[in-house]
This record gives C-alpha cells, sequence and structure tokens, in this order.
C-alpha cells in the first residue's frame, strides 16, 4: 500500500463482480476497475450467502463449502475459499496457525492454470 503497489479504496463497496472486472460504490460515486483476480477479505465470521449466490454448494451438517483442500477451489471453478470459511459453521477450527498454508495452495492453483492456458 505504502509505495501504491496495492491500490487502497476506503469506504468503497463493491456493487458486482464480472468477469474482467469489478464494480465499485465509494465516496467519489461509481466505478469499474479491471481485475483478473478478486480476493474478498470477509473477517472471522463471515457468511457464506456470497459463496451460496455463486453457486458453491454448503456441507448441510457443517457448513463447510464444497472444495479440494489440496487447491482449496470451490465447486464453482475458479472460486475459491481460506482461512476461517473453510471451517464452516465452526470458526473455531481454522486459526492463522493452520489457514496460513491456505493462500500458498491457492496461489499454486492459479499459477497452473495460468500456465495450462500459455
Amino acid at each position: 500500500m505504502k509505495n501504491g503497489s496495492i491500490g487502497v479504496r476506503w469506504n468503497t463497496r463493491v456493487t458486482a463482480i464480472e468477469s474482467g472486472r469489478v464494480h465499485l460504490e465509494g465516496k467519489d460515486g461509481p466505478g469499474i476497475l479491471p481485475a483478473q483476480h478478486v480476493y474478498l477479505m470477509t473477517g472471522f465470521t463471515p457468511s457464506p450467502e456470497l459463496l451460496v449466490s455463486l453457486g458453491v454448494t454448503l456441507d448441510p451438517q457443517s457448513g463447510v463449502p464444497h472444495h479440494d483442500p489440496a487447491t482449496m477451489e470451490t465447486n464453482v471453478p475458479q472460486v475459491f475459499i481460506a482461512g476461517v470459511l473453510a471451517s464452516g459453521y465452526d470458526a473455531n477450527k481454522v486459526f492463522i496457525e493452520n489457514g496460513r498454508g491456505h493462500g500458498a495452495l491457492i496461489a499454486g492453483a492459479l499459477s497452473a492454470a495460468d500456465a495450462a492456458v500459455r
């Protein structure tokens, strides 16, 4: 953030995510940003509603989104989960100590997918 390589838009809300772009609404009004990937940081008690709206299925007992534990990709291609989202209804299952590897798994899956396209 400090050197400008990561853009920050405080007090801005994502209103839609489309292939290749994200729609925003903020203090400067509406806007559209180009985006290859979108990372949602939803906090410690995230709601699964966004995942469900994308078509991700949840285990009815545990609330854990169906995903490949080797890549963290859900049943919806190119939709990944990380951190506490992987614990479903029991947020005490995933902490920094055992969730920090999720990012590496996702990055590996995205890198492999990018390499396959080339």
